[in-house]
């Protein structure tokens, strides 16, 4: 993972723990409304954070795919240059043939 999607996951876990910090030191109750509200404030900092997560390996193997298509499409281009000069040669090879023989 990336180091500014992991500096984002940082941040989102100091803030769930000053969301709870701000909790206790309120003694807010579970049942009350600012219970709930922090519980929905936790929830969605949470999935939050699991929708980075996952993005951020998406992202990884999105590049490590990447690396590799690179990788085979310089093997190809090698391939295809070898292909033309072998075309170039023989095609030099059936030209200067009838001409010997002359």
């Amino acid at each position: 993972m990336d180091t500014e999607t992991k500096r984002i996951l940082s941040e989102l876990a100091k803030l769930t723990q000053k969301v709870d910090r701000i909790s206790q030191d309120l003694r807010v109750s579970d049942s009350g409304d600012l219970g709930t509200q922090i519980r929905e404030i936790n929830t969605k900092v949470r999935n939050m954070e699991m929708k980075l997560t996952s993005v951020g390996y998406a992202a990884d193997s999105i590049r490590k795919s990447t690396a590799t298509l690179d990788a085979q499409i310089n093997e190809i281009r090698k391939a295809l240059a070898l292909i033309y000069k072998n075309t170039d040669e023989l095609e030099d090879n059936l030209l200067e043939g009838p001409r010997k023989t002359r």
